[in-house]
Formats: structure tokens, C-alpha cells, sequence
């Protein structure tokens, strides 16, 4: 009787958690700020407005205050972004955010080395070059999730 009893306030415990206690991301405790490097779009897209300027000011928008500069912190949030040509000036695309995070070196003072400890992106059929600023939208989402997962 007793064990049951134990079991029924553990699962009903559990249950009124929310599920963001839950589902928490330990790779992302501590994460304060972020420096943000976009690569750089193919020379096609750049001419129809896709910048890497564009693409670091969407994800800047998206994070809200959680830039940072090279100076102030080295986790840093990286802006992947696949682009191919594939027939008839259609492209494939896909932008994927990678949160990179500079982790000591056990025994080793004021050394450290770099881990990708969250990722997410997302991928589409085709684009047409004079809709190519349509990725920076994406850019923008991905970073609002990002910034939602930190807020946990």
C-alpha cells in the first residue's frame, strides 16, 4: 500500500510540473550572452538584398539582449546557411543556429575548447533568388526559439 501510494505522488508530482522544468536543456545553464557569426550568402542572393549583415541583425532582433561582443563573453551562436543552385535559378536552402559553448579543460587554467551543445534549423523545397530576404525571416525565428530555450 505504501509503495503504491509512493508511486501515485511521484506521477502525479511529475505531472503538475511544468513541462519546461521538464524538458530544460542543461547544456544551456549559463548561458548569459552570445556573439553572433553569420556566414556569408552566395553571391547570387547578395545581390537580391540577403547580406550577412541582414542575417546577423535578424538573429540580433531575435535573441533580444543576449548579444554580446568578443570581449565581453566566448560563447558564441552561429548562423549556418546552406544555399545550392539547383535548376533554373532555383535554390535549396537550410539555416541551422548552433550555440557554441567554450568549456574548460579539467587541469589545465584558463584553457578551454569549443563544443556545439544545441542546434536547430530548418530546411524548405525551393527559393528564387529575389525572395532569398525570406531567409532572414527564418534566421529570426530560429533565434526566438533560441532565446525562448534560455529563458527556461
Amino acid at each position: 500500500m505504501r509503495t503504491r501510494l509512493i508511486a501515485l505522488v511521484t506521477v502525479v508530482g511529475t505531472a503538475l510540473l511544468p513541462a519546461s522544468a521538464l524538458a530544460r536543456d542543461p547544456a544551456l545553464i549559463g548561458v548569459e550572452q552570445l556573439v553572433i557569426s553569420a556566414e556569408t550568402p552566395p553571391s547570387d542572393l547578395q545581390r537580391f538584398g540577403l547580406t550577412r549583415e541582414l542575417l546577423e541583425a535578424a538573429v540580433k532582433e531575435g535573441l533580444g539582449t543576449r548579444v554580446g561582443t568578443a570581449d565581453t563573453t566566448r560563447d558564441r551562436l552561429n548562423l549556418r546557411l546552406n544555399a545550392n543552385l539547383v535548376m533554373y535559378n532555383f535554390y535549396s536552402w537550410g539555416v541551422r543556429l548552433e550555440v557554441e559553448r567554450a568549456l574548460a579543460i579539467d587541469g589545465q587554467p584558463g584553457a578551454y575548447t569549443r563544443r556545439v551543445v544545441w542546434s536547430n534549423g530548418r530546411s524548405g523545397g525551393t527559393l528564387l533568388p529575389q525572395d532569398a530576404r525570406r531567409l532572414a525571416t527564418v534566421a529570426r525565428e530560429l533565434a526566438e526559439e533560441l532565446r525562448g530555450e534560455l529563458a527556461r
